[in-house]
């Protein structure tokens, strides 16, 4: 609970996660530096605002201040720059650009500086610089402002400038302000271990202790549940003070699992598989991906999966359970805050339609009420699993993944299958991991099993299992490795030779 959950290129692919126990609330998963909808300044991209702007070099060394006399500058509408996104265009060296705000309210905490440039930039707050970045960051990253913003913002009118530079390559400059989220109270870590296909974390807070479990079936023996891309989350509570505890937990996964770069618009959808339908009890599903949906469409370094889905899953109470499970789609900012004042998440989309969110800031959430617990642990799951659609792109044909070799398979059945065979993979995943530990401990002493451990989950998950070709011929698996920096490559010896004796036992 440092840092945020992230893909292999750096960026966050976060999921947070919160217990509230008697009404405080710690937080156990994630890191989220800003918490939803939290814009103080927008950017361009996101909301088209105006500025003056001049590209020679200003008269006076005081252009940043309030009091500047700016009306000689021209007028324009970010972002500035020379890329096909970009309003006005820009094509020197150097830019200047002075924008004023009406601020109604200002933040308690700190900042956030959310910025695209090329190949650098400043930023100054009603005069005083607050900021800089070298280098190129066409995304919007964030960087952190140290000064609290009742110091350098005031209600009314706020002067936003900065200057940025470009020396080569297209030229471009866009930020705003996000307002910083207010630390968290943290649960206190006390133990860790890790095994070939589950990692466990214990934590205590105020009187309990909750264990979380991530469990992928990656069982070589079963390849139907070895592609089906679902895994658990398990919670376990219990007190260890004697005393009884009310307890609520939450958990969130972001859209931002759904796309390559912030600002992708996204389309969210719930959905319900009732008790009977192979599936007991009922299940409950969210699921957030990007509009466009060009599935297999990119390639290169530095990119993220931009097509399929993103799901989230949960066994829906019993009727008459008070103890519920409860979802939402929104902005982390909603979720969090519902749960921190309430102990739940109410879906604020309950009975729409599938929506259009042109932001990035969506959340999957879930909250479960455990009611009283005591010494004897109370125990819930989620199922996370993303359909990709079609996996692999094999001489210029998209071949499915092996789980829906079929062609009758659906991601909302293998979600069915999954929580059916939850209790039986639990069993036969804590069977493996001790077969694995134990065949590696006997092969080259405790430093290899664990480093065997370590690995396993890695190197499986470096690679896609998909069918042939529809028809008779999609009982012919092809399994292939992906290279994650290599301009999404498949097949590389240099990945085969160390990972194939791996294959070969198991």
């Amino acid at each position: 609970h440092q840092q945020p959950t992230r893909h292999w290129t750096g960026r966050p692919h976060a999921l947070n996660a919160l217990i509230r126990v008697d009404g405080r609330v710690f937080r156990f998963m994630g890191n989220p530096t800003f918490v939803g909808d939290t814009t103080v300044v927008p950017t361009g991209q996101r909301e088209a605002y105006q500025a003056r702007y001049c590209t020679d070099v200003p008269g006076s060394d005081g252009w940043m201040l309030p009091g500047f006399d700016d009306s000689h500058w021209q007028t324009g509408e970010a972002p500035f720059g020379s890329r096909p996104v970009d309003r006005t265009r820009w094509t020197s060296h150097n830019i200047w650009v002075r924008r004023e705000v009406i601020l109604d309210r200002i933040p308690t905490g700190k900042l956030l500086v959310t910025a695209a440039y090329n190949d650098n930039y400043e930023l100054f707050i009603n005069g005083r610089r607050v900021a800089g970045a070298c280098g190129v960051a066409p995304n919007h990253e964030l960087t952190t402002i140290d000064q609290p913003a009742a110091d350098l913002l005031r209600p009314g009118r706020n002067v936003i400038a900065f200057h940025s530079q470009n020396f080569t390559g297209s030229g471009f400059v866009d930020m705003g302000l996000q307002e910083q989220a207010a630390d968290q109270k943290l649960a206190t870590q006390t133990a860790r271990s890790i095994s070939a296909t589950q990692s466990r974390y214990t934590f205590e807070a105020t009187g309990v202790e909750l264990t979380v479990t991530f469990t992928a079936p990656l069982l070589m023996t079963n390849l139907d549940v070895l592609s089906r891309p679902v895994q658990y989350i398990t919670y376990s509570v219990q007190s260890i003070d004697g005393q009884p505890h009310r307890v609520e937990l939450y958990q969130d996964a972001a859209s931002d699992i759904a796309i390559d770069v912030p600002g992708q618009p996204v389309t969210w959808r719930r959905g319900r598989c009732e008790a009977g339908q192979k599936c007991q009890p009922a299940l409950n599903w969210l699921r957030v991906g990007t509009a466009e949906q060009a599935v297999l469409g990119k390639k290169g370094d530095n990119t993220r999966i931009d097509w399929g889905f993103l799901y989230v899953a949960a066994p829906a109470p019993a009727d008459g359970d008070e103890q519920g499970t409860s979802h939402r789609i929104g902005t982390l900012a909603g979720a969090m805050n519902q749960f921190e004042r309430e102990g739940r998440v109410s879906d604020i989309r309950d009975g729409a339609r599938p929506s259009l969110i042109t932001d990035n800031t969506v959340v999957l959430a879930t909250s479960f009420d455990l009611g009283l617990v005591s010494t004897i642990a109370v125990e819930r799951h989620l199922l996370v699993g993303y359909d990709d659609i079609k996996s692999i792109e094999y001489f210029g044909k998209p071949l499915d993944a092996w789980w829906r070799r079929s062609g009758n398979m659906t991601i909302e059945q293998a979600l069915q299958d999954a929580e059916t065979d939850y209790p039986t993979l639990m069993v036969s995943c804590t069977d493996f991991d001790r077969q694995l530990y134990n065949d590696a401990l006997e092969a080259g002493g405790s430093t290899y099993a664990d480093l065997c451990v370590l690995a396993y989950r890695q190197a499986i998950s470096a690679h896609k299992l998909v069918a042939d070709s529809s028809g008779p011929a999609a009982e012919q698996p092809l399994f292939f490795s992906k290279e994650n920096f290599s301009n999404g490559s498949i097949g590389t010896v240099d990945v085969t030779y160390p990972s194939a004796p791996l294959f070969l036992k198991y």
